[in-house]
């Protein structure tokens, strides 16, 4: 058999590596989740940066074994800021880490020009509920002031 006939056979008995989306109670959604041989990969940013994590076992699991559309509907989603620094590269720049309730971690990047912040989350992570986007847009300018920026 010629080498490109055991290439195709090897794909085809290779199981597929495909990306998955998770919805998280209609609140925001991760994209570009990865399964195979029982274990998840987690998107990265820029191809580098784990920009979001899983906190807790519970996640885990049910990240390992749900069917599309995956839907996770007992999660707190509630935001709260776990670290504030400085990032190293830019000056008027802050790496946030927010945790949704006890699930999920989502590190967000600030931007400072003048009196006005900017905040821009992970590629992969969208929100859905403007509520929480607000809320947790709330929780991260407080921590900030908080830090005396």
């Amino acid at each position: 058999m010629k080498r490109t006939g055991w290439v195709f056979l090897l794909l085809l008995f290779t199981p597929a590596l495909y990306a998955f989306d998770v919805t998280v109670l209609r609140s925001f959604t991760i994209s570009g989740l990865t399964r195979a041989n029982g274990k998840l990969t987690l998107p990265l940013e820029h191809k580098q940066y784990y920009n979001i994590r899983v906190l807790n076992k519970e996640t885990y699991d049910f990240l390992l074994s749900c069917k599309e559309p995956c839907v996770q509907l007992q999660a707190d989603v509630t935001a709260s800021v776990v670290e504030v620094r400085c990032a190293q590269t830019r000056k008027h720049m802050w790496i946030v880490q927010v945790a949704f309730g006890r699930a999920w971690l989502v590190t967000f990047l600030v931007f400072q020009k003048g009196n006005n912040f900017s905040i821009k989350e992970p590629e992969h992570f969208t929100f859905m509920s403007k509520e929480l986007a607000e809320q947790t847009r709330h929780v991260i300018l407080q921590s900030l002031r908080q830090e005396d920026i």
